[in-house]
């Protein structure tokens, strides 16, 4: 989707004919092919859609958070949208890994000098807690940091650093990186 394809899809869902002819469309097609909702299903259903932002509570009521989408369509980018790095986390955590592998090892460059320091070497049990820091699957995390050259470890796996191509400064035969 292009910068601006996604307004046409929030202005629809604004307009309350538009939300009424999907509504329509959406419960044919459900009941067409007998599919109902189990409570946990709608339950998870609706934080989803709380979170984001196309509904809201009005006094017990559950509507279309139309306020929002409109307040979203007037801004010239569509809202305040993250930059860099920052619009892969969410709340201080990684929310998701580019696809894009040149991004994905930026973005593994920069997480690894969120967890190290250079020229300090952690034991993995140190490691994996300032992993899971930023992710609740630190073992994936820890994978892929080490995978992509970024960090290096002991063969035994007891010991992490950043590895010198990481940085800008130099590092020694061993591949650690010295202050």
């Amino acid at each position: 989707m292009t910068s601006n394809e996604w307004r046409p899809i929030l202005a629809a869902l604004a307009n309350e004919n538009a939300r009424l002819a999907l509504a329509e469309i959406v419960l044919a097609e459900a009941a067409a092919k007998g599919t109902n909702l189990t409570d946990a299903q709608r339950g998870k259903a609706r934080r989803a859609l709380f979170g984001a932002s196309l509904i809201c509570d009005s006094g017990g009521t559950l509507e279309v958070d139309t306020a929002n989408l409109r307040s979203v369509l007037a801004t010239p980018d569509g809202g305040e949208q993250q930059r860099g790095n920052e619009r892969f986390m969410h709340n201080g955590r990684i929310d998701r890994y580019p696809a894009n592998q040149t991004q994905r090892h930026e973005f593994l460059r920069w997480i690894s000098g969120q967890v190290l320091q250079v020229g300090e070497v952690l034991d993995e049990p140190s490691f994996n807690d300032r992993l899971g820091q930023l992710s609740d699957n630190f073992a994936l995390l820890r994978r892929y940091l080490v995978d992509a050259g970024l960090v290096a470890r002991t063969p035994s796996g007891t010991e992490y650093w950043l590895v010198n191509s990481n940085i800008d400064d130099g590092g020694d035969a061993d591949g650690k990186v010295r202050g």
